[in-house]
Order: C-alpha cells, then sequence, then structure tokens
C-alpha cells in the first residue's frame, strides 16, 4: 500500500506501476489468511456477493427512504427470514417452554 501511495509523488513511473502494484494487492488478498471469505465477494450467487451487492445499493441510496425488504427481494429475490440468534432460549413467555412459569402455575 505504502508503494503505491509513494506513486503519487512520480507521475511517469504511476501509469505503469500503479497497475502491478494494485494486482499484487488484490493477489496477496486473496491467497493470504482471509482468502477464502475475499473471493467469496467475487462469486455471482454466494451470499457474500448478494450482501455486498445489498451494502452497496444502500451507500448508493441512503438518501432515499426503502424497506430491508425491498433491498432483499431486489439482492436476494425473497425478504429476509427472521429467526432468533442461536443464543437465545426458549420464550419465557410460553409456560410450556420456560421451567420457572411451569413451576409458578403448579402452586
Amino acid at each position: 500500500m505504502v508503494r503505491l501511495l509513494l506513486l503519487l509523488d512520480e507521475p511517469r513511473d504511476r501509469a505503469v506501476l500503479a497497475p502491478l502494484v494494485k494486482r499484487e494487492i488484490l493477489w496477496r488478498l486473496i491467497t493470504g489468511g482471509q482468502g477464502a471469505t475475499v473471493r467469496q465477494l467475487g462469486l455471482a450467487d454466494s451470499s457474500l456477493g448478494h450482501v455486498s451487492r445489498a451494502v452497496r445499493w444502500i451507500r448508493e441510496h441512503y438518501a432515499q427512504p426503502f424497506r430491508v425488504e425491498d433491498v432483499a427481494r431486489r439482492q436476494f429475490g425473497a425478504p429476509p427470514v427472521r429467526r432468533p440468534p442461536a443464543c437465545v432460549g426458549p420464550c419465557p413467555l410460553r409456560p410450556a417452554s420456560c421451567p420457572a412459569r411451569r413451576r409458578a402455575g403448579r402452586r
């Protein structure tokens, strides 16, 4: 990255070397420790590719009102599925799924 910035001071070298330095940066990204994740961004049908396009659309249209469901349909072809996080336990409002509520109901 530093080499790319140093080329700003060398207009003659910039035209030839900047594309090579950019290519090297990309190569190091896709072959590094997070390479699999970076490569997923480039695949048209990958989940990360869809998310990346959705984020890009939101950035380009941030001043306009929109619904998350509309963005999801545009990128994924369907509205988002709302699932509770895995760390959330049973609903405390349902006696059948909450031991404390079942015990309280027996009194």
